[in-house]
């Protein structure tokens, strides 16, 4: 089942051992694993030999599980297809939804997949208002993806509400903002995306686009009135993050827009005085002399491998 040998696998098969559980581990089927493994030839072969498309491992987790938690569109449909239950919980009441959904896996967690019986997670969603739930989490997993990946035509097909445009992920609690690059920025922005959205670190799509070095996201952005001495949860700034890092394009950038050069980080530090903590090895020394700062850089961060 992980190597994907239907021959072997063949041979070894009979209806007392299609749903035996793995003795160690997770105590997984043979198509809990070939389901993770991404074997759709193999998961079609079990199912066709009897394989419970039901069957729970250790963790309560059905095949459809592993499959939407890798991201695996065809072995996902052809699950779903053969009466997999869109909404089954393992013990800790996640649903193969909720496993897609918490792994950026947008590709299998759409709501509107429809089983053997032609019914879709929204379809069998309790009330209203869970299928309405439903929905626009998956849209709003859907404009993340697109805005990590730059699609912007994708991104004008998921800006449905501002409740979309404005989801966060559960975890990162990343806005779409938070991923996007300029193209999809000025889409965002003139669909009324908030600008100064904090992430889980307090880090706001200035924050990062400064970071990563996108210097005509980060124009844009204070062009539009991002708030440009919004702070992070360590208090700093945007040019604190980059003096440190000793980004000097991006601090000119900042600059330019009027960043305040005397806001004090929690720790009581300004972006200059961050500046100077960690010099850059001065030109023209030799390997030698490099390979001291090297180590004492390395000394600094208690770095044992250089």
């Amino acid at each position: 089942h992980r190597s994907g040998n239907e021959e072997k696998l063949l041979s070894l098969l009979s209806p007392l051992n299609v749903n035996c559980h793995a003795s160690d581990g997770r105590k997984s089927t043979p198509l809990h694993l070939s389901a993770g493994y991404n074997r759709t030839g193999i998961v079609s072969l079990l199912l066709s030999h009897g394989a419970d498309v039901g069957a729970k491992d250790k963790g309560g987790l059905v095949p459809l599980h592993n499959a939407c938690s890798y991201g695996h569109f065809e072995v996902t449909e052809l699950l779903i297809r053969r009466g997999a239950n869109v909404n089954a919980m393992d013990l800790w009441q996640y649903t193969p939804l909720h496993e897609a959904a918490s792994k950026s896996r947008a590709e299998v967690s759409d709501p509107t997949l429809r089983n053997c019986h032609g019914k879709s997670a929204i379809d069998v969603a309790g009330n209203r208002e869970l299928q309405e739930k439903l929905a626009a989490e998956y849209q709003g997993h859907c404009l993340l993806e697109a805005c990590r990946k730059a699609n912007l035509s994708k991104v004008k097909k998921c800006c449905v509400s501002p409740e979309v445009l404005n989801f966060k992920d559960p975890y990162s609690l990343e806005t779409p903002m938070h991923c996007a690059r300029k193209g999809v920025v000025e889409s965002l922005f003139r669909k009324g995306a908030s600008l100064n959205e904090p992430n889980r670190d307090h880090l706001t799509p200035l924050h990062i686009a400064a970071d990563k070095g996108h210097y005509d996201v980060l124009d844009l952005l204070l062009k539009h009135g991002a708030e440009v001495n919004a702070r992070d949860d360590l208090g700093q700034s945007a040019l604190h993050r980059c003096a440190i890092k000793g980004n000097v394009q991006a601090c000119r950038i900042l600059l330019s827009y009027g960043i305040d050069t005397l806001l004090v980080s929690f720790k009581g530090f300004t972006a200059a005085q961050v500046a100077t903590e960690a010099p850059p090895p001065p030109s023209g020394t030799s390997v030698g002399a490099d390979i001291e700062y090297q180590l004492l850089e390395a000394a600094k961060a208690g770095d044992l491998e250089l």
